[in-house]
């Protein structure tokens, strides 16, 4: 990696991307390109629609990504996707619980409650202050029910209402033991014992770290500035103190911030072609980004529109189905009638380049009414074992 010689980082960045998908423009004879976008690919859209806007038809750009590419603003962007999704389950939690009357409506039988009502945030806060077993206990319950296949790929039910009971249990017995608390496999739709914790916190917070490699190094091209080992230090601990429920979520800041290789930040997003209109898509509580993230999209490309979900998933869900079919299910519970609006606008815009209403909200059906009650966590199935036969 010494200087003068050439190393691979410096051809990985975004704007390398966007050059690459002109090229494919051109090796397949097209006179434009349309660019669907999801997470990361939010900022390869933006960038192609910005560098080669006369050569773009429609663009939608859904689950952006915090739009910065300085160190510290973007750390802290990163921090905050947790930080709103954990403060929208907590006020649904609380929610049914003060509107049935709080603690003077002791008829209601309890599992019809959120687990970790009332004040949900107090608990967890407790947790992050105590000693290391029960941190490590925490980070891991929001790292398993917010990232890979929790809420981030698989929606909010019945993932969301498990893990409140875990934080009822870490609160009141230091244990993942409680009623309704329980290793959830999405995939398979069913609990899988005990959550299990690594043996000490340096292993899990480096598989975080390592989680994205290939992310961590495009960045590390788009995103200008170096810091020393002791600015890492202080803006790590700046992160703690401020996010102290989400500043994990920037932990590849480390890995961006140490890279070898010389910055070639992105040109700043947008167009001055009346003609650019992109569709920008944005979910309330997004646990990879941050709700304000597509708004600032959406002011760099003012000729577009945003509409948002109310939901919580990174990106629109896109299975066809939308738990229509049956009212009772978690898929129901996760997207419903909000998502499959939102999807059918996002079709009419592919086929047609009909714009929602900018502002365009499409509603959630959870988490309300119940869902993020004990019951459902509690009715939760056992996984079968491993070697059980098949039915």
């Amino acid at each position: 990696f010494a200087r003068g010689t050439m190393v691979y980082q410096d051809f990985m960045g975004t704007q390398d991307l966007a050059h690459d998908l002109d090229t494919l423009r051109r090796a397949i004879g097209a006179d434009k390109l349309s660019v669907w976008g999801v997470s990361y690919g939010t900022e390869v859209g933006a960038t192609y629609a910005t560098v080669y806007p006369e050569r773009v038809d429609k663009v939608i750009l859904d689950g952006n990504v915090a739009i910065s590419n300085e160190i510290y603003e973007a750390a802290h962007l990163w921090a905050l996707s947790y930080e709103q999704v954990w403060n929208g389950l907590a006020a649904a939690c609380n929610n049914d619980f003060f509107v049935a009357g709080g603690i003077d409506a002791p008829t209601l039988p309890a599992d019809d409650f959120c687990a970790a009502t009332p004040y949900p945030t107090d608990k967890m806060s407790k947790l992050l202050e105590t000693d290391e077993t029960l941190l490590l206990m925490a980070y891991t319950l929001l790292g398993k029910f917010f990232d890979g296949y929790g809420i981030m790929w698989n929606g909010v039910s019945p993932g969301s209402a498990i893990m409140m009971a875990c934080v009822e249990s870490l609160h009141k017995n230091g244990d993942f033991d409680g009623e309704g608390c329980c290793d959830y496999q999405p995939e398979k739709k069913c609990c899988n014992g005990k959550i299990q914790i690594p043996a000490n916190s340096n292993t899990t917070f480096q598989e975080m770290e390592d989680g994205n490699p290939t992310v961590a190094l495009v960045r590390s091209v788009d995103m200008a500035g170096r810091l020393s080992t002791a600015d890492i230090a202080r803006l790590w601990a700046d992160l703690r103190d401020k996010h102290p429920i989400g500043f994990l979520r920037a932990n590849n800041i480390i890995s961006i911030v140490s890279a070898p290789n010389l910055p070639r930040p992105v040109p700043s997003y947008g167009s001055g072609l009346d003609k650019l209109k992109p569709l920008i898509i944005g979910d309330f509580h997004d646990p990879a980004t941050t709700y304000t993230a597509s708004q600032d999209m959406r002011d760099k490309f003012p000729n577009g529109a945003l509409m948002s979900w109310q939901g919580y998933h990174h990106g629109l869900f896109d299975d066809g189905d939308f738990g229509l079919s049956d009212y009772t299910s978690y898929t129901f519970q996760s997207e419903g009638y909000g998502a499959k609006d939102c999807y059918d606008r996002m079709l009419n815009y592919l086929e047609d380049g009909t714009l929602p209403p900018n502002g365009y909200t499409c509603p959630i059906n959870g988490p309300a009414a119940g869902s993020l009650s004990l019951k459902v966590a509690k009715q939760v199935p056992t996984c079968p074992p491993a070697n059980a036969p098949s039915p």
